[in-house]
């Protein structure tokens, strides 16, 4: 099962933030962010990777690579 919807709620809670400027609280939704994406691909239901520049792309997670 994908559970991407969650990295969604997260990016929209981030977003929003980020607009009306509640700094502390974007930066601890990045680093939830960030441990949402780990643990998620660990376990195998995410298919996002994380881009160095904090931009989040559609891709993957090695282990579901067919070859």
């Amino acid at each position: 099962m994908n559970h991407d919807w969650m990295l969604d709620v997260l990016e929209d809670l981030k977003s929003f933030a980020n607009t009306h400027e509640l700094e502390r609280l974007a930066e601890h939704l990045d680093s939830t962010l960030n441990v949402a994406e780990s643990d998620l691909a660990t376990f195998g239901g995410a298919t996002r990777v994380q881009k160095r520049n904090g931009s989040r792309l559609v891709g993957v997670h090695p282990s579901r690579r067919t070859c």
